[in-house]
């Protein structure tokens, strides 16, 4: 882990833009406050289990709050585009890790990147195997997208892990 880190970037809201952190308090006070189960529909099985499977055979699982991305375009075809995320770990869920690292990742695109893609603010659970601060690939299924159903089921989870 980078020792390195300032104590002002992690606690002084510096790498949110105002209304980023608007979107960030909505989110984690819905999450909070709110059973997913009461509020929102059930998670498909299939999915269910899938998330399950990636959280129990991740070494280390946080949610991160994207705060920058940029696109790189495939140089040639048959080549992948290149969505890279700049994020701010939120919340640590399993194994290693603290409270406002910046992780630095990327992902790839077969086709156009959407424009949604490059959206910020969105809340994201990583999956991985090393946590590092380094600029890393994110492979498939080690990101998921943050919804009140999926952090239901990772409380479930957690809790029979017990």
């Amino acid at each position: 882990m980078n020792s390195k880190r300032k104590q002002s970037n992690v606690y002084g809201w510096q790498c949110f833009p105002p209304v980023q952190i608007a979107r960030l308090i909505l989110a984690l006070s819905i999450s909070l406050l709110m059973p997913p189960s009461i509020c929102f529909g059930e998670i498909p099985a299939g999915k269910a289990e899938t998330f399950g499977d990636y959280i129990k055979n991740s070494k280390h699982v946080v949610l991160v709050c994207e705060v920058q991305k940029t696109a790189k375009p495939a140089e040639r075809p048959g080549t992948y585009h290149e969505v890279h995320v700049s994020a701010t770990v939120v919340r640590l869920v399993k194994g290693q890790g603290v409270v406002g690292d910046r992780l630095s990742y990327y992902t790839l695109c077969e086709d156009r990147i959407p424009p949604a893609a490059l959206e910020v603010g969105g809340l994201t659970f990583l999956m991985l195997d090393d946590y590092q601060l380094d600029k890393f690939l994110l492979g498939t299924g080690d990101g998921w997208r943050y919804t009140p159903e999926l952090d239901g089921l990772l409380s479930k989870i957690l809790k029979a892990g017990k």
